[in-house]
């Protein structure tokens, strides 16, 4: 199994003794990363175990190179503790989440989007402003809603309740059924039953999870990280991208602000577990502890938590301190501490009355549009776009070992493939994740990258055919 270790500090003595962990699998690597340029080495035992030269005073741009370099290969640490490790951690943590949807080549993603442009919806934007200075309760999956029960039920018509992720399933297995749900992960680790709530959810969002959900659908932008989801969304008309944050609980605070509630209450979210429960009763899941980390919670006990759930609490406190117009609370009280967000108890919040009905009047005064023509000139364009690799690579195989970029025919096949629609929105995005797997194996240079690109093109046109 492929792994980089990290080390602070050069320490010939263990490199001697990673020399033959590091042969045992040809995706394995040793860094030592060494802010004294001084003892920097460059004749280590092994050509995968490096000592890396970190800049005196920033070493940011060196440690997001590391990240990229070694992307979809899983990292661990000798000291974590230690803030040049920790700083790596983080580098790479945030670099990982963002090419997490690639790491299939995208297909989950495509996948997604054709099913999701083939079903009607509505837009989420149709609904910003509706519900102006009514109370909302976004609500996780974590422990601790079960222990709110009660007091959820009693504001089922009283303030707007936002189910998130795996706190749809929660709640209804307490018998409170949310006004909306929220979905956003392409491939989800819980199993989620028919339902007719009206649904938040983004092109991305698991077909699967989408199709259970009868009622309407309502569209959310985005957050730009994916081309061709903005691409649809221009078409569309739609803002171009949403901030949404790092989980599906951050992305119902987000919708709660543009549907203009007021007071703002977490119940669910509490980013942290302990004592193995991860998730509140009724929610099942396949999800493990594997890559949790050991973090204190509001309390100051010792509780874990994930990279995208400690990233989560900073965006909330920075989300809640920009909105300083709304009021903000939270009533998990063994959560990760969120310092804009104080903890606060259900009864301190004025209830609003009436809102099931608001809810329904404001959901069936929205249209709805259907994207299969939409799809239908993506799926054009990857035709296009496989038909022209194959010429290349047809080039290719007569000119070679010419250098294809110097090749007139094999240019002019480039530039066309470059003007295809496919390619701007989604293969050459994928090639700004893909390269640095692929550049981690080739052994023929700038020729042998070339061919790699044109095959991994070639590769993904045919296997969204195949869809």
């Amino acid at each position: 199994m492929g792994e980089v270790h990290c080390l602070y500090k050069w320490d010939e003595k263990k490199a001697r003794q990673f020399e033959s962990w590091v042969k045992g699998h040809d995706q394995r690597f040793v860094l030592f990363l060494e802010d004294d340029p001084a003892v920097v080495i460059l004749n280590t035992p092994h050509p995968r175990i490096r000592c890396i030269s970190l800049p005196e005073h920033d070493s940011h741009e060196t440690l997001e190179k590391l990240a990229w370099e070694f992307l979809y290969v899983a990292f661990s640490f000798d000291k974590p503790e230690h803030p040049i490790l920790q700083k790596m951690a983080q580098m790479q943590s945030e670099i990982g989440f963002r090419a997490f949807d690639y790491a299939d080549q995208g297909l989950q993603l495509l996948e997604n989007f054709r099913s999701n442009l083939f079903l009607p919806t509505s837009f989420a934007k149709d609904l910003y402003g509706k519900f102006k200075n009514i109370p909302a309760i976004i609500c996780g999956g974590g422990p601790s809603l079960a222990a709110v029960n009660s007091q959820l039920k009693r504001f089922q018509d009283s303030a707007v309740i936002i189910g998130c992720g795996a706190g749809v399933e929660a709640l209804l297995k307490m018998g409170i059924k949310p006004h909306f749900a929220a979905h956003v992960d392409p491939a989800p680790l819980h199993r989620f039953s028919a339902t007719d709530i009206p649904l938040f959810y983004q092109l991305r969002t698991a077909a699967s999870v989408v199709s259970k959900y009868k009622g309407r659908h309502f569209l959310v932008s985005g957050t730009g990280n994916f081309p061709l989801e903005s691409w649809v969304q221009k078409k569309w008309d739609l803002e171009p991208t949403f901030d949404g944050g790092w989980t599906v609980g951050t992305l119902g605070v987000a919708l709660a602000v543009h549907l203009g509630c007021n007071p703002i209450i977490l119940a669910g979210v509490d980013l942290a577990t302990s004592k193995g429960q991860l998730y509140a009763p009724g929610v099942k899941t396949t999800s493990t502890a594997d890559q949790f980390l050991p973090m204190k919670n509001r309390e100051g006990e010792s509780v874990l938590s994930r990279a995208d759930w400690i990233m989560a609490a900073q965006w909330l406190n920075q989300f809640a301190s920009v909105h300083a117009d709304r009021q903000w609370g939270t009533i998990s009280r063994k959560g990760l501490e969120i310092p804009s967000i104080p903890l606060i108890g259900l009864e301190d919040i004025s209830a609003s009355s009436g809102i099931t009905r608001l809810v329904q009047q404001a959901v069936e005064q929205t249209g709805h549009v259907q994207g299969q023509d939409i799809w239908k000139e993506v799926e054009g364009s990857f035709q296009n776009s496989g038909d022209i690799c194959k010429k290349i690579l047809q080039e290719m195989e007569k000119i070679f070992p010419q250098n294809p970029a110097e090749h007139a025919a094999s240019a002019l096949l480039e530039h066309d493939l470059t003007q295809e629609m496919a390619f701007q929105q989604v293969l050459d995005p994928l090639w700004i994740y893909w390269r640095h797997v692929i550049s981690r194996h080739n052994t023929s240079g700038e020729w042998g990258l070339y061919l790699n690109r044109i095959l991994f093109f070639q590769s993904i046109c045919e296997k969204l055919h195949a869809l």
